[in-house]
């Protein structure tokens, strides 16, 4: 599809050796936009995780399913998927990136869903969404969630969650593994812990 940039193994390690090095043991996680399972596949020996894995590329999807069986899959489109709110330990992967807007009916009155322009924005709100007061999300996006000119996404992000680390991956990151030159961000946030620490 468009939107999809599978990630090198090399790049999912060194993401999971820098959640270790936060603090992350074992925890549920979601994926969303999991292609064939990449992130779940690099997972470190001694981790223990509950794997809940969105793709909406149906070939993707069925492979992730058929390489880790333990894991729930679900082959849609995000935007249909029902997921907990407020349950993951850890939202991880590689979002798509696509400057089309999601319409979502479940979130059409969400505030930050409504800042979310853009499919990359749309996905790291239902992290957001979907991730447990305390928790991790890990993501790497595209460099417009930082450098678009409008700042309602970020600036209504900013009220939800603190940004732990950022790294602009070098050019050609994916150009050998997905065969897209594609710019992106690892951005690791800390949704906030309770309403009170909201801004």
């Amino acid at each position: 599809t468009p939107t999809a940039f599978y990630t090198p193994p090399w790049l999912a390690r060194s993401i999971w050796d820098t959640l270790i090095l936060m603090g992350v043991e074992r925890a549920s996680v979601l994926e969303p936009g999991c292609g064939s399972g990449n992130f779940f596949g690099a997972r470190p020996d001694g981790i223990e995780i509950w794997a809940t894995g969105v793709e909406r590329e149906p070939v993707a999807g069925q492979i992730a399913q058929i390489l880790y069986p333990s894991a729930q899959i679900h082959v849609d489109d995000l935007r249909d998927v029902k997921l907990p709110r407020d349950y993951y330990d850890l939202v991880v992967g590689n979002v798509p990136f696509q400057d089309t807007k999601k319409h979502d009916r479940v979130f059409k009155d969400d505030e930050l869903a409504d800042a979310a322009k853009n499919v990359h924005n749309y996905f790291i709100m239902r992290a957001v969404r979907h991730c447990r007061p305390g928790g991790l999300i890990a993501l790497l996006t595209s460099t417009y969630t930082l450098d678009a000119k409008d700042e309602r996404f970020r600036r209504r992000l900013a009220t939800e969650v603190d940004l732990l680390a950022m790294l602009r991956l070098p050019a050609g990151t994916f150009t050998r593994y997905a065969g897209t030159d594609a710019n992106a961000d690892l951005r690791i946030f800390r949704t906030w812990s309770s309403p009170a620490e909201r801004r």
